[in-house]
């Protein structure tokens, strides 16, 4: 099993504890294939808690670990990140593959409260 985010690792009172990954609270859909699985971190638009909302210092407050725009392949049988990039937001729907002309490629929507949503379309090589 593999943390899908990095969490409030960063947070000022957790950062001298150099943590793993722990994961984010959101239900991202994912995609699998045979050997990777495909998943993005998800949207405050699907949780409503923006990123930085709430007093930073305080843990009680702090929610900008919640989300995060990164989308990732992980080897299915190691549990590896084997690929990951920076979206232009959140994750707000499962990931969709395709094949044209030969080329597959995966497109995945997403957005934010206060962003205007698109698809972003990534081609296999």
């Amino acid at each position: 099993m593999a943390a899908n985010g990095d969490g409030p690792i960063n947070h000022p009172r957790l950062r001298a504890l150099d943590l793993p990954p722990l994961g984010i609270p959101n239900r991202p859909a994912p995609l699998v294939t045979r050997s990777l699985l495909f998943l993005g971190e998800g949207s405050d638009a699907i949780i409503g808690t923006r990123r930085g909302d709430g007093d930073p210092d305080d843990p009680e407050q702090d929610q900008s670990w919640r989300w995060g725009p990164m989308f990732r392949a992980w080897d299915k049988a190691t549990g590896e990140v084997v690929w990951e990039t920076e979206l232009p937001a959140g994750t707000t729907g499962g990931p969709m593959t395709y094949l044209h002309e030969g080329k597959q490629y995966i497109v995945v929507a997403v957005g934010e409260r206060d962003e205007i949503p698109e698809w972003v379309a990534l081609a296999l090589r």
